[in-house]
């Protein structure tokens, strides 16, 4: 075979066939020994990189170039090429081209063909490591108090350190060689680990994130980012995505130095139940038409007597900690749903439900998240919650659950609410707006017309005029 033989030699003994890694080719660029550029095919297996150059040259002895595996420092991904930096120097380094050469298919290789990995500290995992710039090398995963700590162990150094907070173990998949490839979510940013200690390490990561999952470093929180947050607000409404929201009044947000606390004495205890810990809600602290908005994670919900007797909150009823993510956001302080003027006389009644305090009215206008209703005499607090039972198309009655917003004279002795529907479901919003398409339809049929509500043109059905007698329980439907 002359010196065919010994390039299959120097591939051979690259590949170790006695050990099942998978090895990777691809189009690359190198140098040889004598320092003259190379260009060819490298071959990678379980115990390095064989680069072949192209043609006759590739069976010169000295041709193919042989990088040991544990002469590979790093690698970095760039406009679809992966240079390798070897422990021989920049001089030295190895480009391999191709779109099948991706960090994560080099990561696959790399991890594999490192060999077993015995390790004697359980909080510390030797991993192959792809940060979200593209760079690959191997590294060491710290499981320290509160968080942890990736640091590279060969090439440029780089070093990550987050809490608990900010950590979430996205994917998890077995890797060659026995290996775990768990994609980590360090704040805004993608990390791939491969864990060398397989799945025991794997293991070993996730309960340990699990474990810090609502913890937060001094440094996590800054103060004067949400400074705008601090301070006495007429409510705070609290909406957890895909489920309902809770709205406590007359709230005063203190701060502290992991995050934001939300105290409040008034609250509906009827409707007020306890925020699972670590889900993303969203916040927004209102102060009469306007306010704010924030993301928040909460971390814990109590009673202020649980706190310390110095603490801030102490004489709170509820105390709402959260720690806010991104950045705060002006309120909108309309409804963002399409409203229409009620032209009939639609009676509503309001009514707390942990009072016997009640207020008649009608409807002014209407939209599928709200409405504004005109009530005589003395009126509910703003920020309050309360039960709204109205008529609706086919002589049948809804009570839903509003919080009162906003509240503005209407004539000598009334008052005009602005109304928001909470813990509104899909069926409620779809009810009203019928509901509002049916009385859009009415005001062009009066505009047509020309006239006003008579006995040739009836009245919406159900709309019987606010008299207190046809407001019978048995005839309601209950959507609160």
């Amino acid at each position: 075979l002359g010196h065919g033989a010994r390039l299959l030699s120097k591939v051979l003994d690259a590949l170790d066939v006695a050990r099942k890694i998978p090895a990777v080719a691809a189009p690359a660029e190198g140098q040889s020994a004598l320092g003259l550029p190379v260009r060819g095919v490298a071959l990678g297996g379980a115990r390095g990189i064989v680069l072949i150059p192209n043609g006759l040259y590739g069976l010169l002895p000295g041709g193919a170039v042989h990088i040991p595996l544990e002469d590979v420092l790093a690698a970095q991904w760039s406009s679809g090429t992966l240079t390798l930096a070897t422990a021989g120097g920049p001089e030295h380094a190895l480009v391999l081209k191709g779109d099948q050469v991706t960090p994560r298919a080099f990561g696959d290789w790399w991890a594999g063909a490192r060999g077993a990995v015995v390790e004697l500290d359980d909080t510390v995992l030797a991993a192959v490591w792809a940060d979200g710039d593209g760079l690959v090398s191997p590294a060491k995963v710290a499981l320290v108090d509160g968080g942890l700590r990736i640091r590279s162990a060969s090439g440029p150094q780089r070093q990550v350190r987050s809490s608990g907070i900010w950590l979430t173990v996205e994917q998890q998949e077995p890797s060659p060689g026995d290996r775990v490839r768990v994609r980590l979510r360090v704040r805004d940013a993608v990390h791939d680990l491969w864990l060398m200690g397989g799945r025991v390490a794997a293991r070993a990561l996730r309960a340990h994130v699990a474990k810090h999952r609502l913890t937060a470093w001094p440094g996590d929180f800054d103060a004067n980012r949400w400074g705008a947050t601090l301070g006495s607000w007429m409510a705070a409404r609290v909406l957890v995505p895909g489920s309902d929201e809770q709205v406590f009044r007359g709230v005063t947000v203190r701060g502290s130095p992991t995050g934001l606390s939300l105290c409040s004495d008034h609250f509906d205890t009827d409707h007020i139940r306890s925020l699972p810990r670590g889900h993303r809600v969203k916040v927004e602290l209102i102060a009469d038409r306007a306010g704010l908005t924030f993301t928040a994670i909460v971390l814990d919900q109590t009673n202020g007597a649980a706190l310390p007797a110095d603490s801030d909150c102490a004489e709170a009823g509820l105390v709402l900690t959260v720690f806010p993510i991104g950045q705060t956001e002006r309120r909108a302080p309309r409804r963002a749903r399409h409203r229409v003027e009620v032209v009939d006389d639609v009676p509503v009644e309001i009514r707390t439900s942990s009072s016997d305090a009640r207020w008649w009215g009608h409807v002014h206008d209407l939209s599928a998240e709200g409405a504004g209703v005109v009530v005589a005499g003395t009126v509910p607090e703003l920020g309050q919650v309360v039960d709204v039972r109205l008529p609706i198309e086919g002589g049948g009655k809804v009570m839903v659950r509003a919080e009162v917003l906003h509240a503005s004279p209407d004539g000598l002795d009334s008052t005009r609410l602005g109304l928001r529907f909470t813990y509104a479901t899909e069926r409620v919003r779809s009810l009203f707006q019928r509901e509002v398409l049916r009385f859009e339809r009415r005001s062009v049929q009066l505009k047509r017309l020309e006239v006003a509500p008579t006995e040739d043109l009836p009245m919406v059905p159900g709309a019987l005029g606010p008299r207190r007698d046809v407001w019978m329980e048995e005839d309601t439907v209950d959507l609160t």
